[in-house]
């Protein structure tokens, strides 16, 4: 008697489905997401069952029963275009240079635990290769009203990374570990993946919105400006718009997209730090949903004067990333 296990046709569109049956054991994750896990050798009775009863565990049941549309790829990119020419102040390929913020807008703010304890990053050396690549990140940022020079007292040590496309411009990072050691926490919560995956895999109609360099589209308070301070070759700077490597700067960030997409979180998109998902029951609708979503964005960022979404979004898809996740029709 064989050990394969048959996927029942009512059980096909089940993300994950454990069988077992005849003493074996397998594991299968539906839809193609996962390769079938390789069959096991090992044998064991299963207590408190009937030899020939199979014992199924399921978990986030998608019923075979929904219907969905098919979306040609080629009208999906046309109301994509449509949608980006009717907002073309929210989608962008670049972030515009820095404005100054209006009353009211949110702001990035550093607490220390202990303001007399002295932060003095280390000068790390730069190899000469990324140089070039070092001067250009700090003129470009200047030029955008990012950063200022800066004569603080409190300096963080900074290198770069290469990435894996060697044609890439390497990523610069700052050493905050000693700043972040001295910061009270903000433990504004994200959201949980597992129940953003499920809601977003029953929807029969989604999109996907990904913020352009989300971080810097946050100003910093301005008594914490001088507490981003960073060593380079080139003389020390400061960043007038929230950096990345700063421990609370998910959970203001986190916070502030909540605050913007208040009405429509949980209801008709989610956020994860800077993508946001939406998804609908059918293509109408799925228009209206990204219509409030973009609106609201817009509205946000009247009071910013910033807020651009990367040109890689899409708005009407089937199949889609997210969070790391394939999500198939």
């Amino acid at each position: 008697m064989t050990d394969d296990v048959i996927v029942p046709r009512a059980m096909k569109n089940l993300q994950t489905k454990r069988y077992i049956r005849y003493g074996g054991s397998k594991t299968i994750r539906a839809a193609g997401l996962f390769p079938k896990a390789p069959p096991t050798t090992k044998t064991r009775k299963p207590v408190d069952q009937k030899p020939h009863e199979p014992i199924i565990e399921v978990m986030h049941a998608i019923s075979e029963t929904e219907w969905k549309p098919f979306i040609h790829p080629e009208v999906a990119q046309r109301y994509h275009d449509t949608v980006v020419a009717e907002f073309p102040d929210v989608f962008g390929d670049k972030l515009p240079p820095r404005k100054t913020p209006k009353p009211g807008a949110p702001k990035h703010r550093i607490i220390l635990k202990d303001n007399r304890k002295t932060i003095n990053g280390r000068m790390f050396a730069i190899p000469e290769k990324f140089a070039i690549h070092m001067m250009d990140f700090i003129s470009e940022n200047l030029a955008a009203g990012r950063i200022r020079p800066s004569s603080s007292s409190v300096a963080s040590g900074t290198w770069m990374i290469p990435k894996k496309d060697s044609t890439a411009r390497p990523r610069v990072v700052h050493d905050d570990r000693a700043l972040n050691d001295n910061t009270v926490k903000d433990h504004t919560p994200l959201p949980r993946q597992d129940q953003i995956i499920c809601r977003m895999a029953r929807a029969k109609i989604r999109g996907i919105l990904d913020c352009l360099n989300s971080y810097y589209q946050m100003d910093m308070h301005p008594d914490s400006v001088h507490l981003t301070a960073f060593k380079t070759p080139f003389g020390m700077f400061e960043w007038l718009v929230m950096p990345q490597g700063l421990c609370n700067a998910c959970a203001t960030w986190q916070r502030f997209m909540n605050w913007v997409l208040r009405k429509y979180v949980g209801r008709i998109c989610y956020v994860y730090i800077d993508d946001i998902g939406i998804f609908s029951n059918s293509v109408e609708e799925h228009h209206r949903n990204v219509r409030l979503v973009l609106e609201a964005l817009r509205e946000a960022g009247d009071l910013r004067q910033l807020h651009r979404l990367s040109s890689v979004s899409q708005c009407l898809l089937q199949e889609q990333g997210l969070l790391c996740h394939y999500e198939p029709h």
